[in-house]
């Protein structure tokens, strides 16, 4: 028997819940992953790296994967790009979180389509595999990654122009909130449909089913 209503399905009486765990910063990947509720030894992590390609001075991947090993996961490393669908499929087998890092959104989104990689996650939540996104990685979740034009950075946008994300949540995201930020992304946010979830880098959004939840530092970012 099976039955969906939104994220939640029912596969042969046993209750499943997608989960997606959606971060400012990898200052709150550890605190992510307890929410996968197993030992952290038991954990393997699949770490996507495509969005520190083009950064300047992509040192923080390294610093990420050292806490990660710190912290007694298991995990690969994996780049996107080069990397077809059914390729992809074996690769993820046996993983039971995907962790996709920060950089740049554009160039991530863009390795994403090319490589089936947005066929290929729904299935996987499907299989209680849990979703976690760090910044430029929590922005392709959502609907749309708009939110990635507020800044007066000149950013590569590796030829994007559909900001289309993979739609697993229903709300946009921006990450790296901060007070000094505030009018800004109130001016910006002025234009743009649809729900936007704002967050500083010490709090995060578990995302069951259609309930979200808050966790981390402080309470939530309302503009």
């Amino acid at each position: 028997m099976v039955a969906e209503k939104g994220l939640f399905v029912i596969r042969f009486g046993i209750v499943r819940v997608m989960k997606i765990i959606l971060l400012s910063s990898s200052k709150m990947l550890e605190e992510a992953l307890l929410h996968v509720r197993r030992p952290l030894s038991d954990i393997s992590l699949l770490h996507i790296t495509t969005a520190s390609i083009l950064v300047e001075d992509p040192h923080y991947v390294k610093k990420v994967e050292r806490e990660i090993r710190e912290i007694g996961v298991q995990y690969t490393s994996l780049d996107l790009r080069g990397v077809n669908q059914s390729a992809l499929e074996g690769i993820v087998t046996g993983v039971d979180v995907i962790y996709v890092g920060s950089g740049n959104t554009f160039c991530l989104l863009k390795a994403i389509r090319e490589s089936g990689f947005d066929d290929v996650m729904p299935k996987l939540l499907d299989k209680d595999i849990v979703y976690i996104g760090s910044s430029a990685g929590a922005m392709v979740a959502c609907p749309s990654i708009e939110t990635g034009l507020w800044t007066e950075r000149n950013r590569d946008r590796c030829g994007v122009t559909d900001y289309t994300g993979m739609n697993l949540v229903p709300f946009m995201f921006r990450p790296h909130f901060s007070e000094e930020k505030r009018g800004f992304y109130k001016e910006k946010s002025k234009d743009t449909q649809g729900e936007i979830k704002f967050l500083t880098d010490r709090q995060g959004l578990l995302v069951e089913d259609e309930e979200v939840t808050l966790i981390g530092e402080g309470e939530e970012v309302k503009l």
